[in-house]
């Protein structure tokens, strides 16, 4: 009913045609975005007088991303909208560049969506920002751990931040500092080609951990979280655990079939996005 009340309100309030343009963040987490895209179009289809297109990406930078909305920002009028994923905004070259494309474009809504953009770019009241609170799950994966780490003996803590992550892994650092302040804590970074190359990484974590000390990894895309588990179970390391983010399928499944080392994947809730977008 919720759902139903947000498209009469857009349906009342936009009776002119409306067009709305997604960009496709990637083409290399297609199960996690094609939920979204999914939803998306079931819903959008529901409202009169809009029509939307789909922009796949020339390329898996970010800058592609950008390079797209700066050719979508030209032929938008002032009721439409473009929803996409700010990969890297925090980059000073890549928030600059997107400013700029809001000041010579003054048409149009931004909606953004999955990873939190700088406080800053929400002040334009033409950005809003769909989506969980990244810290919050960061935290919540630190929680998981550490329930299962904490009547073991001198537990690490890895979180491993891919791209656009640094939300996520901050509040899992500040999660684990607050459940467990006397832990240790290493954080790895990768870049976004490596999410898919990733084993090398995953693996360097796996064998660094000392064998008789227990370890809770924290992987902010659930890519490299089966990774982690295809090598914890290649080590035969049985005080390893992993939490992985995004409920994707693959994940999903590990959770209730796999080893015991898996313990969660954390729903972003990504779908619901979709129809979060109809109210914005």
């Amino acid at each position: 009913s919720k759902i139903r009340m947000a498209i009469q309100k857009i349906e009342s309030q936009q009776p002119i045609d409306v067009t709305v343009h997604y960009i496709v963040p990637s083409l290399l987490h297609n199960d996690y975005y094609a939920r979204f895209q999914g939803r998306l179009e079931t819903e959008l289809s529901k409202i009169k007088n809009i029509s939307w297109y789909y922009h796949p990406p020339k390329g898996d930078s970010p800058q592609d991303i950008y390079l797209e909305l700066a050719e979508i920002l030209k032929i938008m009028r002032f009721n439409d909208a473009v929803i996409l994923v700010p990969k890297e905004l925090n980059n000073p070259q890549l928030l600059n560049q997107f400013e700029e494309l809001l000041d010579q474009n003054p048409s149009g809504k931004i909606i953004l969506i999955d990873q939190q953009p700088p406080s800053n770019v929400l002040r334009s009241d033409r950005v809003s920002f769909v989506g969980t609170n990244n810290r919050k799950v960061g935290i919540l994966a630190a929680f998981k751990l550490h329930n299962k780490l904490k009547n073991m003996d001198e537990a690490l803590y890895y979180g491993i931040e891919g791209p656009g992550g640094h939300a996520r892994i901050q509040g899992f650092i500040d999660g684990v500092n607050f459940f467990d302040p006397d832990a240790d804590i290493e954080v790895v970074k990768l870049k976004d080609a490596d999410r898919i190359e990733n084993l090398p990484y995953v693996r360097h974590i796996i064998r660094s951990c000392p064998p008789d000390r227990p370890a809770g990894v924290f992987s902010g895309n659930d890519e490299t979280a089966f990774a982690v588990l295809r090598c914890i179970e290649e080590e035969n390391r049985k005080q390893i655990f992993v939490v992985g983010c995004d409920a994707t399928r693959e994940m999903r499944f590990a959770v209730d079939t796999a080893s015991n080392c898996v313990l969660a994947t954390i729903d972003t809730k990504l779908d619901q996005q979709a129809v979060k977008v109809l109210q914005v």
